[in-house]
């Protein structure tokens, strides 16, 4: 998690530099790569959990169930302060939401494990302690999963999932006068809730400060509609 949350951090921070000469549209691809490599992270803590779970089924093992509670119930307060925390900040922040992921699966793993604890305690039943991490890690990798389909979605520039090309193509042209035609459109997420798009126009034949007025209402239309910017 110190990892995971290491990495959020510092693409936050990358993110804030201004753009380059090499770098154009800036940093703010850092927190979706953060986003893709966590949702790795992630899968590979889920199957290792499972691993354990599966050795201890086969081979019960005796668990301090003293230390075990004290341990999940501190991870517990920690993971839910945290939580509130990025909650405040995250709107649709994909690196935020994979932070989020991080410490939602450590507290979910803190409440079985405390849960786990209290069973074991009165029942001596140590199998509970691979059934509850098998659960765990099973929600662990379907999250993962998720965050990684979101992450890599981006990365391909992809079509934002909610934009549609044709309907933008037709409020386009339906409210913005003198637009005869629109494409080669193009429409792709720099980061999170950062949406660009390219086309050509073709218009009648005009004076440069006529064209230039068109292409600065299209802007703010395609802005105010589509939150494209």
């Amino acid at each position: 998690h110190l990892f995971a949350l290491g990495m959020s951090y510092g693409a936050i921070v990358l993110a804030l530099k201004p753009a380059r000469k090499r770098h154009t549209y800036g940093f703010y691809r850092a927190e979706i790569l953060t986003a893709f490599i966590n949702g790795i992270v992630l899968i590979g803590v889920g199957a290792y959990i499972a691993y354990k779970a599966l050795g201890r089924l086969m081979h019960p093992e005796e668990i301090k169930v003293q230390e075990m509670f004290l341990v999940a119930i501190f991870g517990l307060i920690i993971n839910g302060v945290s939580i509130i925390l990025l909650t405040k900040v995250s709107t649709h922040d994909l690196n935020i939401k994979s932070a989020i992921l991080h410490e939602l699966g450590d507290m979910i793993s803190s409440v079985a494990v405390v849960t786990g604890a209290i069973i074991i305690f009165y029942t001596k039943n140590y199998l509970v302690d691979s059934l509850l991490s098998l659960v765990i890690s099973a929600l662990i990798v379907v999250w993962a999963v998720q965050l990684l389909l979101d992450s890599a979605h981006i990365l391909l520039e992809s079509t934002p999932k909610h934009l549609d090309i044709d309907e933008i193509v037709a409020a386009v042209k339906k409210e913005i006068p003198g637009i005869h035609g629109m494409h080669h459109v193009h429409i792709w997420t720099i980061a999170t809730s950062m949406y660009a798009l390219t086309a050509h126009l073709i218009i009648e034949d005009c004076n440069v400060s006529v064209s230039s007025d068109l292409l600065r209402r299209i802007n703010e239309f395609l802005k105010e509609r589509f939150h494209i910017e």
